[in-house]
């Protein structure tokens, strides 16, 4: 199996060169094609620079458990991938508009998850603090109001349901390392949001087991697999072992 340091060195040798051409060639292009190049050329470029630190042992130990890691791992991944995978096209199945819609043009139907019908609505008050049945507000859905509507949102969806936000993971890491204790991970809901919970049970039973699969047990065996894996390498053989490749 080729290393997964030669697909790095190829990218961010072929995707610089592949950018320099295509900009010079459109040297007034400043569409945001040319832009997101230029930010992955970037990007893979500082990789590309922050691994040749792993000849010098002091840095070259990290690289060293973080390659043997990530080989050990793997099948772990494939299979947290896969249970990722099964969740979204279930919510995809469930969640997904059952009729057309258009976001320029409002549409009010009978089908629940029709864009148009889960975006925030403001009801308009007088200065009686009377309102209108018919007088209300709606805030213009996009892309992102059902994630669900697509499949690759709906994946994405997921993976954020997954990882939560970063300030509260930030805070629950803190409560592990204090306590030694158990890893919990609330993820982020807010594609989830639109949707009442008391009258959708079944997105109710669907979050429940994907908290208690995912996010309780896999998580907490990912990271007992992560200590165990670090361990074994986190010794100067294992750099030696690296070094002796570059």
């Amino acid at each position: 199996m080729v290393h997964s340091k030669y697909y790095i060195d190829f990218i961010a040798y072929f995707l610089p060169i592949y950018t320099s051409i295509y900009w010079i060639k459109n040297i007034n292009d400043n569409s945001d094609h040319i832009i997101k190049l230029k930010s992955f050329s970037c990007l893979f470029l500082d990789i590309k620079f922050l691994l040749f630190l792993r000849t010098f042992e002091y840095f070259g130990v990290y690289f060293a458990i973080i390659i043997s890691v990530g080989k050990q791992i793997t099948s772990f991944l494939v299979i947290l991938f896969i249970i990722i995978i099964s969740f979204a096209h279930t919510f995809y199945i469930l969640l997904s508009p059952k009729s057309k819609y258009s976001f320029e043009e409002p549409q009010f139907n009978d089908d629940a998850n029709n864009p148009w019908a889960i975006t925030p609505k403001y009801k308009v008050f007088n200065e009686d603090n009377n309102t209108s049945a018919n007088l209300f507000f709606v805030q213009e859905p996009n892309e992102n109001t059902n994630m669900f509507a697509d499949y690759g949102t709906a994946l994405f969806a997921i993976y954020l349901f997954l990882t939560g936000s970063l300030k509260l993971f930030i805070l629950i890491y803190k409560f592990i390392i204090f306590f030694n204790s158990i890893y919990l991970l609330s993820g982020d809901q807010s594609a989830l949001s639109n949707w009442t919970y008391k009258t959708n049970p079944e997105i109710v039973i669907l979050i429940v087991l994907f908290s208690l699969l995912i996010v309780v047990y896999l998580m907490n065996l990912f990271i007992g697999l992560l200590n165990i894996a670090i361990e074994t390498d986190n010794n100067r053989a294992s750099y030696l072992e690296q070094k002796a490749k570059v």
